[in-house]
């Protein structure tokens, strides 16, 4: 996953600012979420990246996976019904 960066960054740092001074403990899960969600009402924005290329890379690998799997066991069912005793 990729990381969006802040395309405001003084409105960003105002935002960090805040977040620093709310919370004992900064930087933490807690912290950040609210850091996000204040630039974010402040009116700030994020860039991200295409996110479909590495879903697409993800599907297509579970996909091969899959049809080896299938592969697998349509192989053994037909060397079990080809040599089994009836």
């Amino acid at each position: 996953m990729s990381k969006g960066t802040p395309l405001n960054k003084k409105l960003y740092l105002r935002a960090k600012a805040e977040a620093k001074r709310k919370f004992k403990v900064y930087p933490s899960a807690y912290a950040n979420a609210w850091l996000s969600r204040r630039y974010k009402d402040m009116g700030g924005k994020y860039s991200s990246k295409k996110k479909s290329n590495s879903l697409s890379k993800g599907i297509k690998r579970y996909k091969k996976s899959q049809s080896k799997r299938r592969n697998r066991s349509n192989r053994t069912k037909a060397s079990r019904s080809r040599y089994s005793r009836h």
